[in-house]
């Protein structure tokens, strides 16, 4: 029974993720913006205006889509009313909490990289000559505020997802000997 409830737990995280991992890619793909620079040229901010957002987006994107065939999997377990000793094998088992691990990290290391990218728009630089393009481009700035805020959730989601998984790899390998606890 409690394998059962954990199941039920993982795939209703690896949803949420989803839903924030897809929601942060398509802000992120669909946002752009066309304003008059200086009132003489007409300039558009999209996703290839900061490199970082096309990164984003794609991680984001190829995150939806494991999370997507994790999510299958985790229903097909949920459904098929399966004892504790009919768990997956532990090399599946491995191969999922690493693939969890590598999407938890990839989708946190690269929101962070693309806000700090982002922070510039809105800051500024001057010891670089850089403006404050957020002062331009409002709409696209809150837009791409919006996604990097589900990007950082996605993110934390789905390191409770890669702790799960750590859980399900583990408790393959039981105790042969109890541990003597000294005191």
């Amino acid at each position: 029974m409690e394998y059962s409830r954990l199941v039920k737990a993982e795939a209703a995280l690896r949803f949420l993720a989803i839903v924030l991992t897809m929601a942060t890619a398509v802000l992120i793909g669909t946002t752009k913006e066309t304003e008059m620079v200086f009132g003489v040229i007409k300039e558009t901010a999209n996703v290839h205006s900061l490199q970082a957002l096309v990164v984003l987006l794609v991680t984001h994107s190829i995150a939806t889509g494991y999370l997507l065939a994790q999510l299958c999997k985790a229903c097909l377990l949920a459904r098929s009313k399966t004892s504790l000793k009919s768990r997956p094998s532990k090399g599946l088992a491995w191969i999922s909490f690493s693939m969890d691990q590598v999407m938890a990290y990839a989708t946190f290391s690269v929101t962070t990289a693309a806000t700090q990218g982002c922070y510039f728009a809105v800051s500024g630089q001057t010891q670089f000559q850089w403006m404050k393009l957020c002062n331009i481009y409002t709409r696209f700035c809150d837009k791409v505020a919006a996604a990097l805020l589900f990007g950082l959730a996605a993110s934390f989601l789905l390191a409770v997802v890669s702790c799960i998984s750590a859980y399900n790899v583990f408790r393959l390998y039981p105790c042969k000997r109890p541990i003597a606890v000294k005191g």
